[in-house]
């Protein structure tokens, strides 16, 4: 759905992008900078973060949209609001199915089929399933169409947080954020989007040069992002596991990026006796949270050494950025080693997890 500015007559589009919670500022300095860079009229363009975490509100002219959103690499999902509003108390199923029989879906008009998909937060006296029978009931009994949960055309998301429920159309039916393709998936794998919004901490020029180092980069999810952002770096990452380095290397191969990168499949603890001061633009990284991989590491040693290396390897002033789950033992370790001062600490949701993405800048 579009609505016209009624002071322009321009066709604007409104969307909402989802990602993970803590990245929305993120999403909105990316669609405003695409939005600009595609000549839009910036008074004609808008995101801000939505009522609920983890998604954002963008609005633009039809045809910038149409171009913008699908380019954009920090959002999961692209959605097209219907409606929202408050559950009523006395009879929250009954309130849905009303909306829903009166809500005006025009994807639904010639649809083959649809599903009926449900994120709930808080508690309620009903079940996420309970929403999606009570919603698809509706949609049927209104459109005649029938439900197909695994070949659908259209797929409504019924979303309840709280007492909110929000009604929109998918956009997408594949994640925006599983872009690359992958020869081998390392079991802690970072999410794309997750990996953008790491590099673009790193605060580099698109035409920056020298070395992005990832010390930890398993499957080289980061590495691809600071590929494809910066087409003038050279791309350094290395994993202790061979086999995690080989499926690094065949990753980077497949998106053309083989030329300008090196996968060491050796133990980094000591990784500035491979590099000259200064040599290392950027250091981005995701290193183990002790979950997956890494239980048995004492983390303050590991962040100091971390810290260490990376100041004997970064210019002044040169970002290191890392996602760190256990932030006291970072803190201590970012303490003993010196050398760093904290630009910015960011905290996210992901995978069931909130680490924080620390923003560090190497003292002049």
């Amino acid at each position: 759905m579009s609505t016209a500015k009624p002071d322009t007559g321009i066709d604007i589009a409104r969307r909402i992008f989802t990602t993970n919670p803590g990245l929305e500022t993120v999403v909105r300095a990316e669609f405003r900078k695409r939005c600009f860079d595609a000549g839009a009229d910036p008074d004609h363009c808008d995101a801000e973060p939505d009522t609920i975490r983890g998604r954002v509100t963008a609005s633009a002219p039809a045809p910038v949209m149409d171009a913008v959103a699908p380019a954009m690499r920090s959002i999961h999902h692209i959605r097209r609001p219907v409606t929202r509003f408050r559950l009523d108390a006395a009879d929250p199923l009954g309130g849905i199915e009303r909306v829903l029989t009166e809500a005006e879906i025009p994807e639904m008009a010639d649809a083959a089929s649809f599903r009926v998909s449900c994120n709930r937060r808080g508690e309620h006296p009903f079940s996420s399933q309970d929403v999606m029978r009570v919603a698809g009931a509706a949609l049927n009994a209104r459109h005649g169409t029938p439900v197909d949960l695994t070949g659908y055309a259209v797929d409504v998301n019924v979303d309840v947080v709280e007492d909110l429920c929000t009604v929109d159309v998918a956009v997408t039916h594949a994640a925006l954020s599983n872009r690359h393709p992958r020869a081998q998936v390392h079991p802690a794998a970072l999410r794309a989007n997750i990996a953008f919004a790491a590099v673009r901490f790193a605060n580099l020029d698109v035409d920056a040069e020298g070395v992005l180092l990832d010390p930890y980069c398993g499957s080289g999810t980061i590495l691809l992002e600071a590929g494809a952002a910066h087409p003038r770096l050279r791309l350094e990452g290395w994993d202790w596991d061979e086999r995690a380095a080989a499926g690094a290397r065949a990753n980077l191969a497949e998106a053309g990026l083989a030329g300008r990168a090196a996968i060491h499949g050796e133990d980094s603890s000591d990784f500035a006796d491979r590099y000259r001061p200064g040599e290392v633009t950027a250091l981005v990284t995701n290193p183990p949270f002790g979950r997956k991989l890494g239980r048995s590491i004492n983390f303050p040693a590991f962040y100091r050494r971390l810290f260490e290396n990376a100041a004997a390897v970064l210019p002044p002033r040169g970002r290191m950025v890392v996602l760190a789950d256990r932030t006291g033992a970072l803190r201590r370790g970012l303490a003993k080693a010196g050398g760093f001062r904290t630009r910015r600490a960011k905290l996210i949701q992901m995978s069931g997890v909130w680490p924080t993405i620390y923003v560090l800048e190497r003292k002049p």
